[in-house]
Protein backbone atom coordinates (compact mmCIF):
# COMPACT_ATOMS: atom_id res chain seq x y z
CA UNK A 1 0.00 0.00 0.00
CA UNK A 2 1.27 3.39 -0.84
CA UNK A 3 0.90 6.01 1.75
CA UNK A 4 -1.13 8.88 -0.05
CA UNK A 5 -0.87 12.51 1.41
CA UNK A 6 -4.15 12.45 3.04
CA UNK A 7 -3.30 9.58 4.64
CA UNK A 8 -0.09 10.80 6.42
CA UNK A 9 -1.94 13.60 7.69
CA UNK A 10 -4.41 12.19 9.38
CA UNK A 11 -1.80 9.99 10.73
CA UNK A 12 0.12 13.29 11.76
CA UNK A 13 -2.84 14.57 13.18
CA UNK A 14 -3.24 11.78 16.20
CA UNK A 15 -0.12 13.88 17.97
CA UNK A 16 -2.76 16.07 19.07
CA UNK A 17 0.08 18.82 20.45
CA UNK A 18 1.67 19.13 16.95
CA UNK A 19 0.62 22.72 15.33
CA UNK A 20 -1.45 22.17 12.29
CA UNK A 21 1.12 23.93 9.86
CA UNK A 22 4.10 21.43 10.91
CA UNK A 23 1.84 18.48 10.23
CA UNK A 24 1.51 20.72 7.09
CA UNK A 25 4.98 20.94 6.21
CA UNK A 26 6.32 17.44 7.14
CA UNK A 27 3.38 15.60 5.64
CA UNK A 28 4.08 17.31 2.10
CA UNK A 29 7.65 16.77 2.01
CA UNK A 30 7.41 13.11 3.12
CA UNK A 31 4.61 12.21 0.35
CA UNK A 32 6.86 14.45 -2.28
CA UNK A 33 9.34 11.23 -1.19
CA UNK A 34 7.55 8.11 -0.47
CA UNK A 35 7.88 6.68 -3.70
CA UNK A 36 11.87 7.03 -3.14
CA UNK A 37 11.70 4.99 -0.10
CA UNK A 38 13.77 1.89 -1.48
CA UNK A 39 16.28 4.04 -3.21
CA UNK A 40 20.09 3.17 -2.21
CA UNK A 41 18.95 0.07 -0.07
CA UNK A 42 21.23 -2.43 -2.32
CA UNK A 43 23.88 0.13 -2.83
CA UNK A 44 24.53 0.26 1.19
CA UNK A 45 24.54 -1.56 4.58
CA UNK A 46 21.40 -0.32 6.25
CA UNK A 47 19.49 -0.04 9.42
CA UNK A 48 15.65 0.41 9.48
CA UNK A 49 14.75 2.94 12.16
CA UNK A 50 11.04 3.17 13.46
CA UNK A 51 9.52 6.45 12.96
CA UNK A 52 6.24 6.65 14.66
CA UNK A 53 3.90 8.56 12.12
CA UNK A 54 0.81 8.25 14.34
CA UNK A 55 0.03 8.03 18.03
CA UNK A 56 0.41 3.97 18.11
CA UNK A 57 2.29 0.95 17.12
CA UNK A 58 0.35 0.28 14.39
CA UNK A 59 1.86 3.49 12.33
CA UNK A 60 5.33 2.84 12.27
CA UNK A 61 7.46 4.23 8.72
CA UNK A 62 10.87 3.37 9.05
CA UNK A 63 13.44 5.65 7.89
CA UNK A 64 16.99 4.04 6.76
CA UNK A 65 20.25 4.70 8.29
CA UNK A 66 23.44 4.45 6.42
CA UNK A 67 25.63 2.21 8.28
CA UNK A 68 28.53 2.18 5.68
CA UNK A 69 28.08 6.11 6.13
CA UNK A 70 28.12 6.09 9.77
CA UNK A 71 31.33 3.77 9.95
CA UNK A 72 33.25 6.22 8.08
CA UNK A 73 31.62 9.11 10.18
CA UNK A 74 32.90 7.61 13.36
CA UNK A 75 36.75 6.87 12.18
CA UNK A 76 37.07 10.20 10.63
CA UNK A 77 36.36 11.94 13.40
CA UNK A 78 38.92 9.05 15.44
CA UNK A 79 36.55 8.17 17.62
CA UNK A 80 37.50 5.67 19.97
CA UNK A 81 35.46 2.37 20.88
CA UNK A 82 34.71 2.00 24.31
CA UNK A 83 33.99 -1.62 26.08
CA UNK A 84 30.56 -2.02 27.44
CA UNK A 85 29.45 -4.91 29.60
CA UNK A 86 27.62 -7.62 28.07
CA UNK A 87 24.64 -7.55 30.83
CA UNK A 88 23.94 -4.03 29.64
CA UNK A 89 22.70 -5.24 26.79
CA UNK A 90 18.86 -6.70 26.91
CA UNK A 91 16.63 -8.25 24.50
CA UNK A 92 14.29 -6.13 23.01
CA UNK A 93 13.75 -3.20 20.21
CA UNK A 94 10.98 -0.98 21.09
CA UNK A 95 11.12 1.50 23.95
CA UNK A 96 7.96 -0.12 25.53
CA UNK A 97 10.28 -3.64 25.70
CA UNK A 98 13.45 -1.56 27.51
CA UNK A 99 11.91 0.59 30.34
CA UNK A 100 15.42 0.97 32.20
CA UNK A 101 16.95 3.71 30.55
CA UNK A 102 20.53 2.11 31.58
CA UNK A 103 20.17 -0.97 29.78
CA UNK A 104 21.00 -1.14 25.65
CA UNK A 105 18.44 -2.49 23.60
CA UNK A 106 19.81 -5.65 21.54
CA UNK A 107 17.65 -7.72 18.99
CA UNK A 108 18.47 -11.53 19.69
CA UNK A 109 19.94 -13.24 16.63
CA UNK A 110 19.49 -17.55 16.36
CA UNK A 111 22.84 -18.43 15.67
CA UNK A 112 23.92 -20.68 13.03
CA UNK A 113 26.86 -22.18 13.99
CA UNK A 114 28.08 -21.96 9.93
CA UNK A 115 28.38 -18.19 10.47
CA UNK A 116 31.36 -16.19 10.84
CA UNK A 117 30.92 -13.29 13.25
CA UNK A 118 32.82 -10.07 12.83
CA UNK A 119 35.15 -9.01 15.73
CA UNK A 120 34.48 -5.00 14.60
CA UNK A 121 33.21 -2.77 17.21
CA UNK A 122 29.22 -2.73 17.42
CA UNK A 123 27.55 0.32 17.19
CA UNK A 124 24.85 2.14 19.52
CA UNK A 125 22.84 4.67 18.95
CA UNK A 126 21.70 6.90 21.74
CA UNK A 127 18.10 8.66 21.70
CA UNK A 128 17.30 10.92 24.99
CA UNK A 129 17.39 7.63 27.34
CA UNK A 130 17.00 5.18 25.16
CA UNK A 131 19.96 3.07 23.45
CA UNK A 132 19.86 0.32 21.10
CA UNK A 133 22.59 -1.55 18.46
CA UNK A 134 22.44 -0.29 14.98
CA UNK A 135 24.70 -2.70 14.04
CA UNK A 136 26.22 -5.73 15.89
CA UNK A 137 23.16 -7.57 17.11
CA UNK A 138 24.44 -10.89 15.64
CA UNK A 139 27.83 -9.84 17.73
CA UNK A 140 26.44 -9.11 20.54
CA UNK A 141 23.48 -12.04 20.93
CA UNK A 142 26.52 -14.32 20.04
CA UNK A 143 28.96 -13.01 23.18
CA UNK A 144 25.97 -12.77 25.03
CA UNK A 145 25.45 -17.02 24.79
CA UNK A 146 29.24 -17.27 25.81
CA UNK A 147 28.83 -15.17 29.00
CA UNK A 148 27.35 -12.59 30.03
CA UNK A 149 30.37 -11.37 31.88
CA UNK A 150 32.39 -10.58 29.21
CA UNK A 151 32.41 -6.86 27.27
CA UNK A 152 32.08 -5.78 24.12
CA UNK A 153 34.01 -3.02 22.10
CA UNK A 154 31.15 -0.80 20.76
CA UNK A 155 30.86 2.99 19.27
CA UNK A 156 28.10 5.26 20.77
CA UNK A 157 26.79 7.64 18.03
CA UNK A 158 24.13 10.67 19.38
CA UNK A 159 20.90 10.96 17.52
CA UNK A 160 21.46 14.41 16.84
CA UNK A 161 24.30 13.01 14.68
CA UNK A 162 22.15 11.32 12.02
CA UNK A 163 21.13 14.59 10.06
CA UNK A 164 23.79 16.97 10.94
CA UNK A 165 26.09 14.84 9.07
CA UNK A 166 23.78 13.07 6.64
CA UNK A 167 23.97 9.53 8.08
CA UNK A 168 20.94 8.38 6.30
CA UNK A 169 20.24 6.28 3.27
CA UNK A 170 17.91 8.44 1.10
CA UNK A 171 15.93 12.21 0.89
CA UNK A 172 12.95 9.88 2.40
CA UNK A 173 15.00 9.26 5.08
CA UNK A 174 15.87 12.77 5.99
CA UNK A 175 12.44 13.80 5.95
CA UNK A 176 11.18 11.51 8.62
CA UNK A 177 14.25 11.91 10.64
CA UNK A 178 13.13 15.69 10.14
CA UNK A 179 9.48 15.25 10.58
CA UNK A 180 10.85 12.88 14.05
CA UNK A 181 12.79 15.58 15.35
CA UNK A 182 10.22 18.63 15.41
CA UNK A 183 7.35 15.57 16.74
CA UNK A 184 9.89 15.39 19.79
CA UNK A 185 10.56 18.66 20.56
CA UNK A 186 7.15 19.69 20.63
CA UNK A 187 6.23 16.99 22.57
CA UNK A 188 9.49 18.07 25.12
CA UNK A 189 7.99 21.66 25.19
CA UNK A 190 4.46 20.04 25.98
CA UNK A 191 5.29 17.99 28.94
CA UNK A 192 7.38 20.65 30.60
Amino acid sequence: MTLTLSMIRKLMKTHSYLPNHIIQKHANRIAEVVENETDCQEQYEYYRFPIYIGYSDQFILDAYLNIDKIKDFLTSNKQKPKKFLLEEFTFGTRHQEVTDENLIACTKIELDPELSVSSDPIIILRKDNYRSIIDGNTRTSFAKQISNDLDILGYELDYENLITNELYLNEYSKRLLEFNNDLNRFYKNTIK
